[in-house]
């Protein structure tokens, strides 16, 4: 079934209360067949490709899509030799709910790694949640049901936070088809900063220690994303995502902010189930 327009279902949680409401909800139909992402042209540095959409044209598709925008920076590399294109970078169409996938399929390698970040800007926040968004003890985060191919793959919520992007401490399980990543309190999730940069894009935070309470001013939310496959020429890497939900508090702080369906979950609702 169709969602709401974004607007829509923002609107219906604009309540003047101390309870999470949604801000941003990824989730649902939103392409009628696949629908590649505007990756752009890649920069190449060695054995590694990178494309970046964290300017003003966003990573989603370009046309025929109707879900909000969002923004990334994708990367591919091998030890076996340059990196090649990303076969698969798509929205595509699944009647259980449209995915965000990337992966590197065409490839004799026997060694593939894809990674990179995907957020949505405050600008596709619900329209009053233009102020200083912040964690409380009613925030939460959920990244439903990642799935993927790899020898290993997981996800993280990011975050970015007075101009620093933080990653979570927790991620989904390090394995295949992982139960997804759910956060109950981001205000005491710790956190850790990150730089989404070409060159620093697989460097994860040496340490977690900022917590989600001291994070002020939040512009943008996703997930960080890892695959890698090793040993098998035949085998893909790739993480899709189905579902991102985010919840938090906008100024002013009476009112919470639950943002992003299928990769965070924050107090999302279903019509038929609560993820």
């Amino acid at each position: 079934m169709k969602r709401l327009p974004l607007h829509l279902v923002v609107a219906s949680f604009a309540i003047a209360s101390a309870h999470a409401a949604t801000i941003v909800d990824w989730g649902g139909d939103y392409v009628a067949t696949g629908q590649s992402l505007n990756m752009g042209t890649s920069s190449v540095s060695g054995n590694q490709s990178t494309w970046d959409r964290t300017g003003a044209t966003a990573l989603s598709p370009a046309a025929n899509y109707s879900g909000p925008a969002f923004y990334g920076i994708i990367q591919n590399n091998s030890s076996n030799g340059p990196a090649a294109n990303i076969s698969q970078t798509q929205v595509v169409n699944s009647a259980s709910g449209d995915t965000i996938t990337v992966g590197w399929t065409s490839s004799s390698f026997t060694d593939k790694t894809v990674l990179g970040l995907v957020y949505i800007k405050q600008s596709s926040f619900l329209s009053y949640n233009t102020g200083s968004v912040t964690f409380d003890s009613t925030s939460s985060i959920s990244i439903a049901k990642p799935t993927g191919a790899g020898n290993n793959y997981y996800v993280k919520a990011a975050v970015l936070a007075n101009g620093q992007w933080y990653l979570s401490n927790t991620s989904s399980p390090n394995a295949q088809y992982s139960a997804g990543l759910t956060i109950n309190n981001a205000a005491t999730e710790m956190w850790g900063a990150y730089t989404a940069t070409a060159a620093s894009l697989a460097t994860l935070p040496s340490s977690y220690t900022t917590s989600g309470s001291s994070l002020t001013d939040i512009t943008a939310v996703g997930y960080f994303f890892f695959a890698n496959r090793t040993g098998g020429a035949t085998g893909n890497s790739s993480v899709a995502v189905s579902d991102i939900t985010f919840s938090a508090v906008p100024e002013p702080s009476t009112m919470v902010l639950v943002a992003i369906g299928g990769l965070f979950l924050l107090l999302r609702r279903r019509r038929h189930a609560a993820i």
